[in-house]
């Protein structure tokens, strides 16, 4: 039986558009990443950093490693980024070219030939990445211990700002707050951060007003 294209529609896992429990879901990401902008940028300008270090990609990890810890371990998390990503960059070619040589029929006597190569280089690749994202995962958490420290908080609290980001680095902007450093943040960073603000939730309302989701 022919298939009636005027009435035809996509099954509810292919609609373009977010059903409605993950337009809640959506909204409410947006609304952390609001939060946990402001209570960064307080975090910041209470340490004498700008607040709009922090949308400069890189130099904000490495400011907040300056800050809270050591500068010198920023570079260990941004080395270790970098060979990560070319081990699995590199073992994601492997496999490519792995595909490609069966798509143009270069047979099995080829790819057997080039296999035992191109398995040692998928799985050295492979642990490479897995040990450098081990190194950025520990580094990482340390950090945030060293944030918990700073303000006088313990291993649990760093434990709440891994898991539940919103909560407690709201507390820490809140306490930002109850130090003064709002007021003395100068009126153009304010207008930033406002701008900033302004721009999350244009990023929330917009395409759910528009209908892109």
């Amino acid at each position: 039986m022919p298939m009636d294209i005027n009435n035809f529609t996509l099954p509810p896992y292919m609609s373009p558009y977010l059903s409605g429990v993950q337009r809640v879901y959506f909204i409410i990401a947006m609304v952390s990443a609001i939060i946990i902008f402001i209570a960064n940028c307080l975090i910041y300008e209470d340490n004498d950093a700008k607040c709009w270090y922090l949308i400069i990609p890189f130099y904000n990890l490495y400011t907040k490693f300056k800050i809270f810890w050591n500068k010198n371990y920023f570079y260990v998390h941004l080395i270790s980024f970098i060979v990560a990503f070319i081990s699995i960059l590199a073992a994601g070619v492997v496999i490519l070219s792995v595909a490609l040589t069966f798509y143009n029929n270069m047979g099995y006597g080829v790819a057997s030939q080039i296999a035992p190569t191109m398995a040692v280089i998928i799985a050295v690749g492979t642990v490479i990445w897995f040990i450098c994202t081990m190194i950025i995962g520990v580094l990482e958490i340390l950090l945030e211990y060293h944030v918990s420290s700073r303000y006088g908080y313990d291993g649990l609290f760093t434990v709440g700002l891994l898991l539940l980001p919103l909560i407690f680095y709201a507390i820490l902007g809140g306490k930002c707050i109850n130090s003064g450093v709002f007021r003395k943040i100068p009126t153009g960073r304010k207008v930033f951060m406002i701008i900033c603000v302004l721009l999350l939730v244009a990023i929330m309302v917009l395409p759910i007003y528009f209908r892109v989701i």
